[in-house]
C-alpha cells in the first residue's frame, strides 16, 4: 500500500474549496494554426443550458428509434467548418457557477459564486466588461432565472434583456394550472403549493423565439455599424420539465414515433412515477418509459438547435457571417440514473460535467477539427479573445487560450467542483480530469460544528477511500473506479496533486472584494478550520 505526503493530504482538503480548473492539454496542431493574424472582431457567444454534449450528433449522438433524423443538424452543419473541443469540462454541474466561470475565467472557488447567497464580485471584471471597455458594442439575452442581472451578468452590457414570460403571463399559467386543478377534482392548492408552482412555471416557459427575436434586433442594429459587437445567447428550452410539444406538437412524437405508453416528461423532477418522491430516490420508471423521456428531451435539444440555425442565417442576411466567430457551449448536461439520478446539480460525473465547445472562426476554420486538448470552462474566455484578435491582455483568467496549446510535458489536467447545502451539512465533490484518469474527492462539512469533514462513500462497502479514480480509457462514463491497490491509483492522485500546487498559485492573485470577498472567506474558514480526516 502507498503512502500519499500527510502536508499535501491535509492542504488537499482545502482544495475542495479552491479547487482549480487552470488546464491545458495535448496540443493540436490543426488547433493551433488558426491563429494568424487579421482575426475578425464580432464576437457571437451562444449558450445552451442544460445540453449533455453526447446528444449533439457531432459528439456522436444518434437517436434510438429515428436512426436518420439528426437532432441538432445545424449544430452538425457548423461543426463542419469548427474546431470541435472534444475533452471540454465545465466548471461545475448547474447554471449559476458554470456562467460565472464563463464570464470571469475563473473557476468556481475563485469566482466564489458557489451558491445562490453570493453574486459576482465587483472586484472582478467580467468577459463584457472587458470588452466595452476595448471599445465593443456589448448586448445579451438570457432566457433562465440563473442569468438574471442580479448576480451580475448584466455587468458590461448596453442591453441585457429578458427572454422570459413576463408577470402578466406568469399569472396567465397560473390561473390555467388551478382551472385545470379545479376540473380534475382535487383540493384547492395551499399557499406553499401555489408558491412552488410559481417558481415551477419557468420550467414550462417556451423563450427561444422570444431570444431570436431580441437578438435579431441587435444584429439588425449592428450591421448599421462599423464599431465591432459581443452578443450573447443564452437558451434554455432544453431544461427539463420535457414538454417540447409547448414549442411544437410535432415534437413529442418526432424522436420516438411508435410510442404508446403514458409517461410524459412533465414535472419530471416530481412525478413519482419516475422515483420516489422522497429519500432514497429509488428509481421507478421502467426503461422504455425512460427512452421515450429521452426522446423528448431531444426534441427539445432540436427546437434550440433550430433556433441556432436562424440566428447564423440572420449573420449571413446581414453580412455579419464573414466578420463574426462564433462560439457554442453548454454549461452542463442532464442525468438520465447514468447514475442513479436524475436532474443536475447533484454530480460530476460526464453526464451532467461534460460539455459542448465548438469554435468557428471565419475564414481559418472552414473544414472541420478536433481538439483532444483537456478544456475547461474557465479556457473559453481567453480562447475567444485571441479568437477575435483582441490585442488587449485580459490577465485576471485562470485559463488560458486553447488556440495556443502549450508543449505536451506542460500538460494539465482541469478541475470541477460541486457545493450543495443538504440537511446532512455541505456536499463537496471536486473533480480532477487528466488525458486518461478522472480523480473525485467527495466530502460532507457537519453542519453542527463546521469543522469535522467526513468523507462520503457508497462505492466502497469496507473502507472509505480518499479518492475515486476513473480510467476513462477503459471506463468512459466513469461507472467503476479502480480499487486504490492498482498501480496507477497513486499516479493519478499524484498528478492531481501536482495540478493542485500549480492552480493554488494562481488562486492567490485573484482579486475579492471587502464585501464579497469577506463573506466567502469566512464561509470557507468555518469550513476547513479543521482537517480530521474519519
Amino acid at each position: 500500500m502507498f503512502k500519499l505526503n500527510t502536508s499535501w493530504l491535509l492542504a488537499a482538503v482545502a482544495l475542495a474549496m479552491f479547487g482549480s480548473g487552470f488546464g491545458c492539454g495535448k496540443p493540436e496542431s490543426d488547433a493551433t494554426a488558426e491563429t494568424s493574424a487579421g482575426a475578425p472582431k464580432n464576437l457571437l457567444l451562444i449558450s445552451v443550458d442544460s445540453l449533455r454534449a453526447d446528444r449533439v450528433g457531432v459528439y456522436g449522438h444518434t437517436p434510438w428509434f429515428t436512426p436518420n433524423l439528426a437532432v441538432t443538424p445545424e449544430l452538425d452543419r457548423l461543426a463542419l467548418k469548427s474546431i470541435v473541443f472534444d475533452q471540454a469540462w465545465s466548471s461545475s454541474s448547474w447554471t449559476l457557477p458554470a456562467h460565472t466561470s464563463l464570464f470571469t475565467g475563473l473557476d468556481d472557488l475563485g469566482h466564489g459564486v458557489i451558491n445562490e447567497a453570493f453574486i459576482v464580485d465587483p472586484a472582478q471584471q467580467t468577459l463584457a466588461e472587458f470588452l466595452a471597455a476595448t471599445g465593443y458594442q456589448c448586448y445579451g439575452v438570457f432566457s433562465g432565472p440563473f442569468l438574471k442581472p442580479r448576480w451580475g451578468f448584466g455587468r458590461g452590457f448596453e442591453r441585457y434583456e429578458s427572454a422570459m414570460m413576463g408577470p402578466t403571463e406568469v399569472e396567465k399559467q397560473m390561473l390555467e394550472w388551478r382551472e385545470n386543478q379545479v376540473e380534475a377534482g382535487l383540493p384547492e392548492p395551499t399557499d406553499e403549493q401555489l408558491a412552488l408552482i410559481k417558481r415551477h412555471v419557468t420550467l414550462w416557459d417556451v423563450t427561444s423565439p422570444r431570444v431570436n427575436q431580441k437578438a435579431n434586433r441587435v444584429l439588425e442594429q449592428v450591421a448599421q455599424t462599423k464599431q465591432p459587437f459581443f452578443l450573447f445567447l443564452h437558451y434554455y428550452d432544453v431544461h427539463y420539465d420535457y414538454i417540447p410539444e409547448r414549442a411544437n406538437p410535432a415534437l413529442k412524437t418526432l424522436f420516438d414515433p411508435a410510442y404508446t405508453g403514458t409517461m410524459t416528461g412533465q414535472d419530471w423532477h416530481g412525478n413519482p412515477a419516475v422515483r420516489n418522491k422522497i429519500p432514497p430516490f429509488e428509481r421507478r420508471i421502467n426503461e422504455r418509459d425512460l427512452q421515450h423521456v429521452e426522446a423528448l428531451y431531444d426534441g427539445e435539444i432540436h427546437w434550440v438547435d433550430t433556433h441556432i440555425g436562424a440566428i447564423l442565417d440572420e449573420l449571413r442576411r446581414l453580412d455579419l457571417a464573414d466578420d463574426t466567430v462564433v462560439a457554442i457551449v453548454s454549461d452542463h448536461g442532464d442525468e438520465f440514473f447514468d447514475h442513479g439520478s436524475i436532474g443536475h446539480r447533484i454530480s460530476l460525473f460526464p453526464e451532467l460535467n461534460k460539455m459542448v465547445f465548438m469554435l468557428h472562426i471565419p475564414g481559418r476554420t472552414t473544414s472541420p477539427k478536433r481538439s483532444q486538448q483537456m478544456t475547461s470552462m474557465m479556457d473559453v474566455a481567453p480562447t475567444l479573445l485571441e479568437a477575435i484578435g483582441v490585442d488587449d491582455i485580459w490577465t485576471q483568467p485562470m485559463g488560458s487560450s486553447r488556440l495556443s496549446a502549450p508543449p505536451l510535458a506542460n500538460a494539465k489536467g482541469v478541475f470541477s467542483h460541486l457545493l450543495v447545502d443538504t440537511p446532512q451539512g455541505l456536499r463537496l465533490i471536486e473533480c480532477w480530469r487528466g488525458e486518461r484518469f478522472t480523480v473525485m474527492r467527495p466530502f460532507t462539512i457537519d453542519p453542527s460544528t463546521k469543522e469535522s469533514i467526513r468523507l462520503v462513500q457508497k462505492l466502497y462497502p469496507d473502507k472509505t477511500p480518499a479518492y475515486y479514480v476513473y480510467d476513462r480509457q477503459q471506463d468512459p462514463n466513469e461507472l467503476k473506479p479502480i480499487p486504490p491497490t492498482h498501480s496507477a491509483y497513486l499516479h493519478a492522485v499524484q498528478k492531481m496533486a501536482t495540478d493542485f500546487d500549480l492552480q493554488k498559485r494562481q488562486r492567490e492573485r485573484v482579486m475579492l472584494s471587502a464585501r464579497a470577498g469577506h463573506a466567502f472567506r469566512i464561509r470557507i474558514a468555518q469550513c476547513t478550520a479543521s482537517h480530521g480526516l474519519e
